[in-house]
């Protein structure tokens, strides 16, 4: 194993000395110390991997230190010394969150595997700790590029919320990045180092999803060959997502609130009480109020996630935001598939910025994938433009439709009229698109009497 940072912990110098002997050998790094008031005065000045703390001390009673070190560290594992005779008690320290303990005499073989396991238990912990801050930093960078005013704050409310456990209802149109910011809030709270488990109420069949939320037993229906946790279950210490909630059936509705304000729940086909502790977020693209006049959802469970509510804009509500996006996605996917940065001319730009976006960022950022994947070289056109964004509109508006027959001089007016009407009758911009100068631009307007 890799070496280790170990402090000895007991009043008896002897057992001290004597571990202290055999772990170095094995290449570790140990210190001791006699106190307990030593013990924490170490702590607060080196970072310990693995501590082996006696029970009885002369100075403090074991339990009160094993909670102020957990305090002063909680990321390193503390190994219970114990006589025969506080077995009991160091159980009970366990439970108070201890890794294990070892009876005196201390059997050496059984100290190296405690050793061994706390100390890769405590590696782990700390990549899983930076792979969150990790994750969090990616989600920050994703979306601090934002220059909006009403963005900044939403992200600001939602650092300050993510503290508490009170159930939040995200609400926007799709795309604009609902799920992202519940990831985010996960990722700030108690919780972030429990699971973050998404339902798409939408996505998932209306006789299955029951059984996906709630979980079942074996023999509850045809094909439940084994019982399953429902995701309520799966989530339990962590946050669960129920994105689309406003699309959820009427009858499951019910039961959600129920979990709700009872916090527990009984899987099909079961007749046991689960106790949960799970902080719900809810996301929705719809009025729940409109729906709620609707009847097609109830207004007691609209109040039960509406506590802290969080309305995300649409894109075309914040426009300075698109540049920053813009930029951000150009590098993100130019370096994904290994292209040189693409070069946007501020006329593109404009025209980008100007684009209402219905499918907001997740639009954008497909957007700028797809023209990233298909481009060639490093320069963006308004033809590339034309073809990818929209096309449905786009290439409606590009294309001119020509009959059989028709003379090559009426052709030419038909597609230099076309590409005026286009650019809103901006002539330098049309002869950009169609590759000519605007001296030959206006000679052919003004041949073809249309000089205006």
């Amino acid at each position: 194993m890799e070496i280790a940072k170990i402090l000895l912990v007991d009043d008896e110098l002897y057992t001290v000395e004597s571990l202290k002997y055999f772990l170095e050998k094995k290449g570790h790094e140990v210190g001791t110390a006699l106190t307990g008031e030593e013990c924490l005065k170490k702590i607060r000045a080196n970072d310990f991997d693995v501590i082996f703390l006696d029970l009885v001390l002369p100075d403090i009673n074991g339990m009160e230190l094993l909670k102020k070190a957990m305090n002063l560290n909680v990321s390193m594992k503390i190994v219970l010394i114990t006589a025969y005779g506080t077995i009991e008690k160091a159980v009970e320290s366990i439970k108070l969150g201890a890794y294990d303990f070892i009876t005196k005499p201390v059997d050496l073989n059984r100290l190296s595997i405690i050793l061994e396991n706390a100390f890769k238990e405590r590696k782990l912990l700390e990549e899983k700790r930076d792979l969150i801050s990790l994750l969090n930093e990616k989600i920050k960078v994703d979306f601090l590029v934002l220059k909006d005013k009403k963005m900044k704050e939403i992200w600001s409310e939602a650092e300050k919320i993510a503290t508490s456990d009170a159930t939040i209802l995200i609400t926007g149109e799709t795309g604009v990045g609902k799920g992202v910011l519940a990831q985010y809030i996960h990722l700030n709270s108690k919780r972030k180092e429990s699971p973050f488990v998404v339902v798409n109420c939408a996505s998932i069949p209306e006789n299955l999803l029951e059984s996906e939320m709630f979980g079942h037993e074996k023999g509850a229906f045809t094909g439940a060959v084994r019982t399953k946790k429902g995701k309520f279950e799966v989530a339990n210490g962590g946050t669960l997502l129920l994105d689309e909630v406003g699309d959820l059936e009427l009858h499951l509705q019910g039961k959600l609130l129920h979990i709700l304000e009872d916090r527990a729940v009984e899987r099909v086909g079961g007749t046991k009480r689960i106790p949960i502790d799970v902080r719900v977020i809810a996301a929705t693209n719809k009025d729940l109020g409109t729906e709620i006049e609707k009847g097609k959802f109830r207004e007691d469970l609209y109040y039960r996630l509406n506590v802290l509510p969080i309305h995300i804009p649409p894109l075309r509500e914040r426009r300075d935001d698109i540049p920053a996006f813009i930029d951000f996605f150009v590098e993100k996917y130019s370096r994904k598939y290994g292209k040189r940065k693409l070069r946007i001319p501020d006329s593109i730009l404009k025209r980008l910025m100007n684009y209402d976006w219905p499918g907001n960022i997740r639009e954008l950022k497909n957007f700028i994938e797809r023209l990233i994947l298909t481009i060639e070289g490093e320069r963006v056109s308004e033809y590339h433009v034309m073809n990818l964004l929209n096309p449905s509109k786009e290439k409606e508006d590009s294309f001119v439709k020509i009959k059989m027959g028709t003379a090559l001089k009426e052709i030419e007016r038909s597609i230099i009229m076309k590409t005026l009407e286009y650019n809103r009758g901006k002539r330098k911009k049309t002869a950009e698109m169609l590759g000519i100068s605007l001296r030959t631009l206006q000679y052919k307007l003004k041949e073809s009497k249309y000089a205006g």
